[in-house]
């Protein structure tokens, strides 16, 4: 690992998707690029470059005019820049290599919070989610109307007279208004003749707002800004052609806090920093639809902590480790196995709602943090290993129906992070509480059938190490019997055993020596 590299908060590019097989792998490589499941797990590099490309000029536009518009209309509203984040941020891309996720960093200059928790109605603490209490309310109301106009700042109960950050608000009457009137400006640009068929929708589905470009003619329009992409079509047999589009995800943000985690370049160098920053942001996560902010009276004030700087953190680190690259590489199959049934609109599309990305991501970091670390002592052999345990680890929390937030409630966090804000210090959260029973039953059936799809890419589990699933059994609240134990109790046996002889053979050596003593003595 390069000690000048730069990852996670230093790092704000584009990854290259992972795709690393073992030593003695080629032909597995093969048969997994022909899997007619998995056909399109790679994304080649000139089409990632060129939409990379496309997204970035597309991005600089928007926020300048996002920039210009807050300056004008929003005072001390103050719009510092886009962080990139997400699968293709991370290295975990699949298939469609023109969506892209991203933080946009905003401040309301002068405003000082505090974070509080959020309880549901029956007084249970929801993890991930906090609210922000305002402590200087009524400086900001005074010096910026616009925070009244809009009822930016609520109170939240009959009981409680603080004022709270109305997320909905914030999100709907500022942030839409402001992605509204950058799409008009954009649109205005355009030359009559391109105004019919460009294409620029934006919705709110907190907390992004995604943004929406359609690609006619393999041309993007921006403000002026003509972007070539030369993709192929994307048409599949049995499938229409259908127009090609560059999807943003475009999610305020709000820095809350700096955590500071152990830099993986100096663990050996003592002239290094030994630690290096690691954000963690506030997104908004109000929510009209059925959802857990339905759980809740705070639900317009709810932000959620992320944990993208996490993520990135260990996508970085990860990809110079051989092991941690053959999970991604691991997770990646399983995400195009499933991007794809859910495309053909195959029967097994059940399998998608407990194997989204962000769920395939949470287990892919289990993997790492159980079979990597630490990387002296453990280690995979190459891919089929490791989608071997990756499937395994699937199978187990769709059984038990329970998959652990990786950063809420896993004491395996502090391994990594000894001083990460998350972890065992924080509420277990059940990625799949909100998943309903027979949605576990199909994908119990739509999991067995990937497994005859993917047959002979993965070890087949019977062929994998207990012992190194027992951890994550253990998180699932399932027992486990470890055979190391065992082992341990047998070489302790056999310790013993051992000793015992030493002793004996002690003993009779004493025995002997005062026999002959006495022997010399009686013929003295």
């Amino acid at each position: 690992m390069a000690a000048d590299e730069k990852i996670a908060d230093q790092l704000n590019t584009w990854r290259y998707p992972v795709f690393t097989v073992g030593p003695e792998e080629e032909d597995l490589k093969q048969r997994i690029l022909q899997n007619i499941y998995l056909e399109n797990i790679n994304i080649t590099d000139n089409d990632w470059d060129e939409h990379c490309s496309a997204v970035d000029s597309v991005l600089e536009k928007i926020l300048l005019i996002l920039k210009k518009y807050a300056n004008k209309e929003y005072e001390g509203l103050i719009i510092h820049g886009s962080l990139k984040q997400g699968s293709s941020r991370e290295g975990l891309k699949v298939n469609d290599p023109l969506e892209f996720d991203c933080l946009v960093q905003f401040e309301i200059e002068g405003m000082q919070v505090t974070k509080c928790q959020v309880f549901d109605y029956s007084g249970e603490l929801m993890p991930e989610f906090i609210k922000l209490r305002v402590e200087n309310p009524e400086y900001l109301l005074r010096i910026y109307p616009w925070l009244r106009r809009y009822k930016i700042f609520t109170k939240s109960g009959l009981h409680d007279t603080h004022c709270y950050i109305n997320t909905k608000n914030l999100q709907e009457k500022v942030f839409m208004a402001l992605l509204d009137k950058t799409r008009a400006h954009i649109f205005n640009r355009l030359p009559p003749d391109d105004r019919t068929i460009y294409t620029y929708r934006r919705s709110v589905k907190p907390p992004s707002f995604p943004i929406q470009i359609s690609l006619d003619r393999e041309i993007s329009y921006a403000g002026g800004l003509y972007t070539q992409v030369s993709r192929e079509s994307a048409k599949r047999p049995g499938q229409r052609e259908y127009l090609s589009k560059l999807d943003i995800d475009f999610v305020p943000a709000l820095l809350l806090r700096k955590d500071y985690v152990p830099n993986p370049y100096t663990v050996n160098n003592r002239n290094g920093e030994k630690e290096m920053t690691c954000s963690v942001y506030g997104v908004m996560k109000w929510e009209r639809r059925l959802h857990e902010s339905e759980l809740t009276i705070d639900r317009v004030f709810i932000w959620r902590e992320s944990t993208c700087g996490y993520e990135k953190l260990i996508s970085d680190v990860g990809r110079r480790n051989p092991s941690q690259r053959y999970l991604m590489t691991a997770c990646r199959i399983v995400k195009s196995y499933v991007t794809g049934i859910k495309s053909n609109r195959r029967e097994t599309n059940q399998l998608h709602c407990v194997a989204v990305s962000y769920f395939l991501k949470n287990i892919c970091f289990h993997c790492i943090a159980l079979l990597t670390v630490p990387r002296k002592a453990k280690s995979l052999s190459g891919v089929k290993e490791a989608l071997g345990y990756f499937l395994q680890f699937l199978e187990l929390c769709i059984k038990s129906r329970n998959l652990p937030h990786f950063f809420y409630g896993n004491p395996w966090v502090h391994v990594m992070f000894p001083n990460c804000t998350f972890g065992s210090n924080k509420p277990e959260k059940n990625l799949y509480g909100r998943i309903c029973k027979n949605t576990f039953t199909n994908a119990e059936r739509a999991f067995r059938i990937m497994l005859q799809d993917l047959n002979g890419l993965f070890t087949e589990f019977d062929s994998l190490d207990p012992d190194r699933v027992g951890p994550f059994k253990e998180l699932l609240g399932l027992t486990h019997e470890y055979r190391v134990q065992e082992k341990a109790i047998s070489n302790f046996e056999a310790i013993s055993s051992c000793a015992l002889f030493v002793l004996c053979v002690i003993v009779f050596g004493i025995l002997v020596a005062l026999l002959t003593r006495d022997a010399t003595e009686s013929l003295s």
